[in-house]
């Protein structure tokens, strides 16, 4: 499952633009993990189920022709519409040149739709897993629970 991590999280506004940091593929049993990954392990700290749903390839190239995942990849231009319970519409991945810390680095740009503006700023307000209901703060209150126990 290809996978970027956005530290500012999305926008519904068009015209901002996020940072978006291409990370290593995740195995897609990993859609269902909902918990702690200790310390010393990747991608270690609390993990929610944020949100879920699907997404569609929009990707068309100039003649207005599907582009495949694979390939808008490779080219450096994504563009997904997704269709889940909290991000709805369309947004756009662009490939920024790579810089000196070698990672790859995206933007993430809210296509204009009926969706623009349906998103509060500070996505802390519908943080909650839209599995369990529970926010991240809720795990790291669990997780200093357990390490006072053990």
């Amino acid at each position: 499952m290809k996978s970027w991590a956005i530290p500012k999280g999305l926008s519904s506004d068009p015209k901002e633009r996020r940072l978006a940091v291409r990370t290593e593929d995740h195995p897609f049993d990993y859609k269902d993990f909902e918990g702690i990954i200790p310390e010393g392990q990747y991608g270690a700290g609390e993990v929610i189920i944020w949100d879920k749903g699907y997404y569609i390839n929009i990707t068309r190239d100039s003649r207005g022709r599907t582009v495949s995942m694979e390939d808008a990849i490779k080219k450096g231009k994504i563009e997904v519409y997704f269709e889940g319970t909290k991000i709805k519409g369309g947004y756009a991945l662009i490939r920024l040149k790579p810089g000196k810390d070698e990672k790859e680095n995206w933007l993430v740009i809210k296509l204009k739709d009926q969706f623009v503006g349906s998103l509060p700023d500070d996505l802390q307000q519908i943080g909650q897993s839209v599995v369990t209901g529970k926010s991240i703060e809720d795990l790291k209150k669990t997780n200093k629970k357990k390490k006072i126990l053990s």
